[in-house]
């Protein structure tokens, strides 16, 4: 699967969980989005092999 992370697009084998490919990255899920194939995902979502993963760092502000 192909994980854009900020400015640099990482291939990664096989299928995961998205909490397994947040883990693996260590990053902290609270403070990221994650879109699957243009859809949001949460941590249960199962990642195929063949999905485009788009990682987003959340804004908060006040």
């Amino acid at each position: 699967m192909k994980v854009q992370f900020g400015e640099e697009t990482i291939d990664i084998e096989g299928n995961v969980y998205v909490s397994e490919l947040l883990n693996s990255l260590s990053i902290d899920y609270d403070h990221y989005i994650v879109i699957e194939n243009g859809k949001i995902a949460n941590l249960n979502t199962f990642l195929k092999d063949d999905s485009e993963v788009l990682l987003l760092k959340a804004a908060v502000g006040g």
